[in-house]
């Protein structure tokens, strides 16, 4: 098997699924983009390719529907790549721009730089995952007045309707996780932590709650230490011998990580280079926790490791569906890179992959959307079925499918009711893991609710 650290993406790559009205994705396809190179470097499967798949089935489903949700109406999406930067994200948000429905009122389609042509009839944008990057996105979105969700992004930063009025989020606050994070570390009964996080508002965020909490908590914070996200061997080195330093006797050093997987990945890969792979006992935030690691060198290193999760479930019949598409999928452009590379068990021989757990937050968004729209359709056109004329201008202002997205109400992929809360925010639900270094997987261990403490599971000893 031949394996792929660097790919090339062209500006113009993009996943085109043709509909009435389009929504954008903004997906971290690859984990990290070399500027002095222009290439994006390392394709991401369960953040990336399988978020980008993912966003396409809730669309088909949608479509597919019976009773039908939207009357004559087709969602389609344009998917495009990340690449967890600031600069190729706001890049493509631009591209995306330039087919939002009320780009010009005498322009009816538009013209991609691949050269496809498109109607101009983009009415809003899911994502992207991380609030390093929708922080950018959605300042740049309000300017247009283009609704967007994400399905990932936590920062308390875009809870703030001030500068973010036109995003809102399937996910809740990192306010709660980091009440659960704190609620964990009392039931472990650890009275001593590091924090190690990322340099992003995310992670000083995250870290300034944590220590909050810690002054009115049953533990205390030793070191706070931030990494960049691609961080030097030198930087690197220079945590883990801190890290060493705070080890009290034989326990290990508890240390809340909260990192992203590809920095978390290189931390780990470091510690499990020297003597002291036992040394630490990692408590993972939302950053890293669930994912797989396909890498054996670290799987002892994250053993026994727990964490917290947003809620994991499934989308039913995604499964399925993604594991047929290694019998072709022409209409992915990273399809190919994926499969070559099998970051996460997907060849062109055999797709037996994990089911990203947060996946269905995506299923939501898409949700949202449409029932949005059917809220739309039913005010603007009445019985008419398709887009009719009034639908089509009330699209062109977004302030208006924003109202309607702040009311929706349905049943999500889990069979829980779903509403924002204050109308912008997702409910506050978190899963408690657990890795398992022989299963090399991660178990659910319990649960954490906005209305409840960490509750584990009768069975778990820790």
């Amino acid at each position: 098997m031949v394996s792929l650290s660097i790919a090339f993406v062209p500006a113009d790559d993009k996943y085109i699924l043709k509909g009435d009205l389009v929504l954008g994705g903004l997906f971290p396809i690859h984990s990290t983009y070399k500027p002095e190179l222009e290439k994006c470097w390392d394709i991401q499967g369960q953040d990336g390719i399988q978020a980008l798949e993912a966003m396409k089935y809730s669309i088909l489903t949608i479509n597919r529907a019976d009773p039908k949700i939207l009357p004559g109406l087709s969602l389609g999406m344009v998917g495009v790549d990340t690449c967890e930067s600031e600069t190729i994200s706001l890049d493509n948000t631009n591209e995306l721009l330039d087919m939002r429905i009320n780009k010009n009122v005498n322009a009816e389609t538009c013209s991609c730089k691949s050269g496809d042509s498109m109607k101009n009839n983009l009415i809003g944008v899911i994502g992207p995952a991380s609030s390093k990057l929708s922080i950018p996105v959605a300042s740049l979105l309000r300017l247009f007045k283009v609704p967007q969700i994400s399905y990932q992004s936590t920062s308390p930063e875009l809870s703030d309707k001030t500068r973010f009025q036109y995003f809102k989020r399937t996910v809740p606050s990192d306010y709660f996780q980091a009440k659960a994070i704190a609620d964990l570390l009392k039931n472990l009964e650890y009275q001593y932590i590091s924090i190690v996080y990322e340099d992003s508002s995310y992670g000083f965020n995250f870290k300034s709650m944590l220590e909050k909490l810690a002054m009115h908590g049953n533990f205390c914070v030793g070191v706070s230490m931030k990494l960049p996200y691609d961080p030097s061997d030198s930087q690197i080195q220079h945590i883990i011998k801190t890290l060493l330093k705070q080890k009290n006797g034989k326990d290990p050093t508890v240390v809340v990580l909260i990192l992203r997987p590809h920095t978390a990945i290189e931390l780990f890969k470091s510690v499990s280079q020297t003597t002291h792979a036992k040394s630490f006992h990692w408590i993972a935030t939302d950053g890293w926790a669930g994912r797989s690691f396909k890498n054996d060198d670290i799987n002892d290193v994250l053993e026994g490791s727990v964490g917290v999760q947003l809620f994991m479930g499934d989308i039913p019949g995604f499964k399925t569906y993604f594991t047929k598409l290694v019998k072709g999928n022409p209409n992915n452009p990273w399809w190919q890179d994926y499969t070559d590379t099998d970051v996460d068990g997907c060849t062109l021989d055999k797709c037996d992959v994990e089911e990203f757990g947060i996946l269905h937050y995506i299923n939501d968004a898409v949700k949202a959307f449409a029932y949005a729209i059917r809220g739309m359709h039913e005010a603007y056109c009445g019985n008419i079925v398709g887009l009719c004329d009034s639908l089509k201008m009330a699209l062109r202002d977004g302030t208006r499918l924003l109202e309607f997205l702040g009311n929706v109400s349905f049943t999500d992929s889990q069979k829980e009711p779903f509403q924002f809360v204050n109308s912008s925010e997702g409910p506050a639900r978190y899963s408690i893991l657990r890795y398992r270094s022989k299963k090399k997987q991660w178990e659910t261990i319990g649960n954490f609710s906005r209305k409840f403490s960490v509750r584990c599971h009768s069975e778990v000893q820790f």
